[in-house]
């Protein structure tokens, strides 16, 4: 176990550098700001890389962000609803957009916006492989361009 350990250290000594800019959210959910920071600081981790400033700027700019009621009770009110997400990452010249759909059930009121935040995290791990590959892609353009 100690050598895993040691071999992931060494990795990170050796990785470069990517700064996380900002997030732009126009919306008003800071839940939203906070989970997509984690899952850009986990995407550029699970790459290779260092988070840190001064290095390669990556941000991210939330353009949608919606809940559409889809389904009824037989009481005839909402309880299935869809979350819809879109951002734009940008890092320099690259850009990418990612759109992500997750549909989720609303027993009661009573859970107030639980499963919305629960469904927002799901969503958002979801598209954590997409923004990996971003990353990743960004990188082996820069790498053949030196």
């Amino acid at each position: 176990m100690r050598w895993v350990y040691a071999i992931f250290l060494v990795s990170l000594i050796s990785a470069k550098e990517i700064c996380i800019r900002e997030i732009q959210n126009p919306y008003d959910s800071s839940f939203l700001s906070i989970e997509l920071l984690k899952a850009l600081e986990r995407a550029v981790v699970e790459s290779g890389f260092k988070i840190e400033c001064p290095g390669r700027d990556l941000s991210a700019k939330v353009e949608e962000f919606r809940l559409l009621p889809i389904g009824l009770s037989p009481n005839q009110r909402t309880n299935f609803y869809e979350l819809r997400l879109t951002f734009r990452l940008k890092s320099q010249e690259f850009e990418k957009e990612i759109r992500l759909r997750k549909g989720f059930f609303q027993e009661s009121g009573s859970l107030l916006d639980l499963p919305v935040k629960q469904a927002l995290v799901d969503v958002i791990r979801l598209g954590t492989f997409d923004i990996i590959e971003f990353i990743r892609r960004v990188e082996d353009v820069n790498k053949t361009n030196k």
